[in-house]
């Protein structure tokens, strides 16, 4: 946590005494951002991949990685043509051709995957006889 703790020192020699004050300020780690990887994603139509990572970074310069499941998932007006889904575990399925915005949030920080998701397209027909 973060407080003010002052630290007092006394020595004693002979008939003199010293005294010596310490102020000791402990801030709090405060989340600065999350970083989520990929930061893009590739699918077909029909497919779906989920989110590889989550990091927090903190003003401490130390991370975490964040539980998928901790984070909230939102889409980006660019989704108009129901181009994807995503679920609270972070698993994104695409739907029809387009580009999407999924936005990650974590404790009020946010990050974006932009989603390009391509149309199946058919390479061969076999016919029997």
């Amino acid at each position: 946590g973060e407080g003010v703790a002052k630290i007092t020192v006394s020595y004693t020699e002979g008939a003199v005494t010293k005294i010596d004050e310490i102020i000791v300020k402990v801030n709090p780690v405060l989340l600065d951002s999350i970083v989520v990887l990929p930061e893009t994603m590739d699918l077909l139509v029909g497919e779906s991949k989920t989110i590889t990572s989550v990091t927090a970074h903190y003003n401490d310069e130390s991370t975490k990685v964040v539980d998928l499941e901790e984070c909230t998932y939102t889409l980006g007006l660019s989704n108009i043509a129901n181009v994807v889904k995503v679920s609270e575990s972070g698993k994104i399925s695409a739907f029809n051709p387009g580009i999407a915005r999924v936005v990650v949030t974590y404790k009020g920080k946010t990050d974006i995957v932009l989603v390009t998701v391509k149309p199946v397209l058919l390479t061969s027909i076999e016919v029997d006889p």
